[in-house]
């Protein structure tokens, strides 16, 4: 049986998307070589770029998408202040943080990182 030689493997650990024989009988190995080749830019006629910003509470967010109130992250045992680096990243991206069930000390830690963060417990959940 003669030795087929491997290529490198892409994307990801060898299995992954095997490596085919070269040759001009291997229809797949002629596949998978034009589509690594092939490039797609999409250009659309009339379009403008989309606005993704969002006024809320009379300030601008860069995205609609908001830090989610993980309860209790800062309970987990870790020797850091898990809530505090959620909160530093939501005021890096300029994007809401909500908080849900910390104490007022813990809010109050949380809220001194600067980042606009709503605290889940002035909205009653009946």
């Amino acid at each position: 049986m003669e030795k087929v030689e491997k290529e490198a493997i892409w994307p990801g650990p060898e299995g992954m998307i095997p490596s085919l024989p070269k040759d001009a009988s291997n229809a797949s190995w002629h596949t998978r070589h034009f589509l690594d080749e092939i490039l797609i830019e999409e250009r659309i006629i009339g379009t403008r770029e989309a606005e993704i910003t969002m006024n809320l509470f009379g300030e601008k967010f860069a995205s609609p998408i908001m830090m989610p109130a993980f309860s209790h992250l800062n309970k987990v045992g870790l020797s850091h202040k898990p809530m505090q680096e959620y909160a530093m990243a939501a005021k890096e991206m300029n994007i809401v943080n909500w908080v849900g069930m910390e104490t007022d000390e813990e809010f109050a830690e949380i809220a001194s990182v600067g980042a606009k963060t709503i605290n889940l417990r002035i909205f009653p959940m009946n």
